[in-house]
């Protein structure tokens, strides 16, 4: 017991260590320390929600990668000859987004539209559509995408319409 006192340091005097003095100097430092605290703190929040939001890989795409066709320096296509196949895959874990179930059925050509002969007939148009997934129709059925849309009018047209 007697040893232990001696290996003991004395106290030290509070103020000379600088841990002690008047109290508003040491609220003043108390809020330094804790704006730096709170600003860490901030930014590793961010940080971290970031790097939950943000894909890993980049371009990330919902659509699954096996229905597409291409290597890595090529644009990608869908895959020729899809019927009904869904194309989204699961969201990335934690970030809150979910999919609706879409199924995409794709021609010869591996477009999003159904077979067409090669040969046109007479008296009718060809209409090429071009676009982003706004066109492509990302988040809508087959039926509902915009060059579908826009051959059922036009076929509705035709069927209203009296040819002299």
């Amino acid at each position: 017991m007697l040893r232990l006192a001696a290996t003991m340091k004395p106290p030290s005097d509070p103020v000379a260590d600088g841990h002690a003095g008047p109290p508003s100097e040491r609220a003043a430092r108390f809020g330094r320390t804790s704006k730096v605290v709170l600003v860490n703190l901030y930014l590793l929040t961010v940080g971290v929600l970031l790097a939950l939001l943000i894909p890993f890989r980049s371009n990330f795409s919902p659509i699954r990668g096996d229905v597409l066709q291409g290597g890595a320096g090529d644009i990608h296509r869908l895959r020729p000859n899809l019927r009904d196949e869904p194309y989204l895959h699961g969201a990335p874990p934690g970030i809150g987004i979910h999919y609706s179930p879409i199924t995409v059925s794709t021609n010869a050509e591996g477009f999003r539209d159904r077979d067409h002969p090669l040969e046109k007939a007479p008296g009718t148009f060809r209409v090429a559509v071009f676009g982003d997934s706004f066109v492509f129709g990302l988040a809508v059925a087959q039926a509902e995408t915009l060059p579908n849309q826009l051959d059922a009018s036009s076929t509705d047209r035709e069927r209203h319409t009296t040819r002299p």
